[in-house]
Order: C-alpha cells, then structure tokens, then sequence
C-alpha cells in the first residue's frame, strides 16, 4: 500500500511539474511585456494591438477587458482600422468598456470607411436590426456589397439573403440562386442547407428532388439539420424516385 501510495505521488508530483512548465512556457514574460508596453506608449499600433490581443484571450496573461479597450482604443484613436473595427465589438458586447451600440456604430463606420470588410459587416448587421442605428436595409445591402467586392465570402452569403427577401434591392430568383450557390460550392454548409430547401420546395428555382437531395447531402458532412432534412426527404419519395436519387449518387 505505501508502494502505491509513493508511486502515485510521484506521477502527481511529475504531472504538476509539467503542468507548470506547460504554463509558463505560454506565459508572456513581464521583459516581454514590459517591452511591448514601452513600444505601445511610444506610438507603436501594433504592440497595442499585440497588448489588446494578449489581455482579451487571456492566454499569456490574465484576461483583463478594461486593459484589452485602452489599448485598442490607443490604436483606434491613432487611426488603425482593425483597433477601429475591434473597439466597435467592445463596445457592442460592453466588455471593458460601457456597452452601447451606437459607440460601436460608430467605431464600426470609421473601420469599414478604412476598407475593413468586417467591420463593413457589423455595420450592415445592426443596420438590418436597427440596434444603435434606424433600419436601413438599403445601406446594410451597400455595405454587404463593398465586402463581397473585396472577397468576403460571408457577404455574399448575406447577399444572396438580401436578394431572397428584396432586403435593401429589387427581389431576384436569379442572383438569389447566384449568390447562394457560388458560397454553396465553396463548402458552406448553410448555404448548402438553403439550396436543398429551395430545390425541394421550388423557392426561386424549379422544384427538383435530385437537387435537393444532393445538397443536403453535401450540408450532412458539416449539418446534423441537413442530414435529417435529406432523411426525411427520401422518406417522402417514391421507390422510383428514391432509386433514381441513389443512382446519381
């Protein structure tokens, strides 16, 4: 009984000491964060933004919201887009600063006028909602647009939403199927999920089973919903139907 009871001190002792050194390994040192702090009052935006990232994950240091918004605010005063574009979500969610939508409204505007595509989609999302800004479904598809301009998947997704409902555009089958299906066919199971919804039931295309069933199929990899809606499709079929979606699968 004392053999184990020694054996099982040592591997205690042994897995604490790992821990520890696990620990302190992915700590910042305070040389390290004394430097960066220095760089940061000296004007670097970078280190405050590398201070903002430390203090808001909470990985190398303690979490600390109040020191992640006064560093990010150092930055975003000093003009940099993505401390803009991050003040606006301390300030949407009140983490370390006073909650308040229309300050991130604000911070928001000025990150996506400096061409930060998130930020372009923060500002359209509360546009749509109306929180800290009155509904404008025109601006929020603007703004939906600039980011899909500059390669934002996530935008087009939107888009295609926007051309669903005629939210801020014209009403269009057509760019609806076009903007789902270019973010369908790079893996998004969402969009996947939405095209399989629209072939089934003949939203904005010709109702088609095949279709419909193939995109939930693709959707299931990712999508538990996707696989019970294709489940449940097959259930629906005829037996004919039903071998003719297994062959051209």
């Amino acid at each position: 009984m004392n053999k184990n009871l020694h054996a099982l001190f040592l591997i205690t002792a042994l897995f604490l000491l790992i821990l520890s050194s696990a620990n302190q390994a992915s700590a910042i040192n305070k040389a390290e964060l004394a430097k960066l702090i220095e760089s940061a009052e000296n004007g670097s935006q970078e280190s405050a933004l590398q201070l903002f990232t430390i203090y808001i994950e909470g990985k190398e240091i303690k979490q600390d919201y109040n020191q992640a918004a006064a560093w990010c605010l150092k930055a975003a005063e000093a003009g940099n887009p993505d401390a803009q574009y991050n003040l606006g979500r301390l300030y949407y969610n009140g983490h370390g600063v006073e909650q308040s939508y229309e300050t991130a409204a604000k911070w928001y505007k000025m990150a996506a006028d400096a061409g930060n595509d998130w930020a372009m989609g923060k500002l359209g999302q509360m546009y749509f909602e109306g929180k800290g800004l009155k509904i404008n479904y025109t601006k929020a598809f603007e703004l939906y647009t600039k980011a899909s301009e500059k390669g934002a998947l996530w935008a087009d997704y939107l888009l295609g939403w926007c051309y669903y409902y005629g939210h801020g555009t014209k009403q269009s089958d057509e760019l609806a199927l076009k903007y789902f299906e270019k973010v369908a066919n790079e893996g998004d199971s969402d969009a996947q999920m939405q095209l399989g919804t629209m072939y089934q039931y003949g939203q904005c295309v010709k109702q088609d089973n095949e279709k419909a069933y193939k995109w939930y199929t693709l959707a299931a990899q990712k999508s538990p919903l996707a696989a019970h809606k294709g489940d449940a499709l097959l259930k629906k079929l005829t037996p004919e139907q039903h071998l003719k979606i297994m062959e051209s699968n």
